[in-house]
């Protein structure tokens, strides 16, 4: 599974909206949609705040 698959299907798990977990990430919903659609990798700082809500490890969100 893809990075932006695994985000989506791990927020979607918590409950969350896209709007949501970017609030908690301190990113937009704009740029949370591009890495779901996997449009954006977005930045090793976001993807590693992103693991940190969702509470996984970086590789974990990597990992295929």
């Amino acid at each position: 599974m893809k990075c932006g698959k695994k985000i989506k299907q791990l927020r979607e798990q918590q409950g969350w909206t896209q709007v949501v977990l970017a609030q908690k990430v301190d990113i937009t919903p704009a740029m949370l949609c591009l890495i779901e659609k996997e449009k954006s990798t977005g930045s090793l700082e976001v993807l590693s705040n992103i693991a940190k809500v969702l509470d996984v490890k970086i590789s974990d969100l990597l990992e295929e």
